[in-house]
């Protein structure tokens, strides 16, 4: 992919976090974007991911939710534009505006989030803390390679503007997959109900 711009978020893989790895995406993806904005965090946990982990258990926020990860976000003095209603324009324009980005969507069957640290033409950079996903035309099959046993999978990956628009835009991991499969180019750019975090 020819990447028109790209931001110098460093990758964290959420696999060898010490709290709930395999459902710890969220902090992991937080920790990547407060790291870019040069949050080092304490020494409470070695991993920037944990400490953010433990925050939000700390203060009762659902890291689960938008409106939760937006509350821990800000605890650490960054800014997190949220809006619920986001664009594959949206996205662009936080980067163009050096803002990393984290989406929500359905990559997985109970949810999932990226980071998005730049585009091109046909697609988004992508800093994806749980490993690959293979997702391809055609098939309802994705299946994904994940990080473990000193393998990372998940660094400066290429998601097409289809992957983003479909995995962020449906409302469940079966809607996903039809909307992959049966959107038109111009309906990728037409979904306008992303769940987006613009950081900074």
């Amino acid at each position: 992919m020819s990447i028109t711009q790209q931001l110098a978020v460093s990758y964290k893989s959420q696999t060898d976090n010490v709290f709930s790895p395999f459902s710890a995406c969220n902090v992991t993806c937080l920790a990547m974007c407060l790291s870019y904005w040069g949050i080092e965090g304490d020494d409470s946990h070695p991993q920037l991911e944990d400490q953010v982990f433990h925050r939000a258990q700390q203060y009762g926020w659902n890291r689960f939710s938008p409106q939760g990860l937006k509350d821990i976000c800000e605890s650490y003095g960054v800014e997190d534009d949220l809006t619920i209603n986001g664009t594959l324009a949206d996205i662009r324009d936080a980067i163009e505006n050096e803002k990393p980005v984290i989406v929500h969507g359905f990559f997985t069957e109970p949810g999932h989030l990226v980071v998005i640290k730049g585009f091109g033409e046909d697609g988004f950079l992508v800093q994806d803390p749980y490993g690959e996903l293979m997702a391809s035309m055609g098939t309802h099959s994705w299946y994904y390679q994940i990080n473990g046993a000193g393998q990372i999978f998940g660094e400066n990956l290429h998601y097409s503007n289809r992957l983003i628009a479909a995995s962020c835009g449906g409302w469940s991991h079966y809607q996903t997959r039809i909307m992959y499969n049966e959107m038109t180019d111009p309906e990728v750019e037409e979904v306008e109900s992303m769940w987006i975090h613009r950081i900074g």
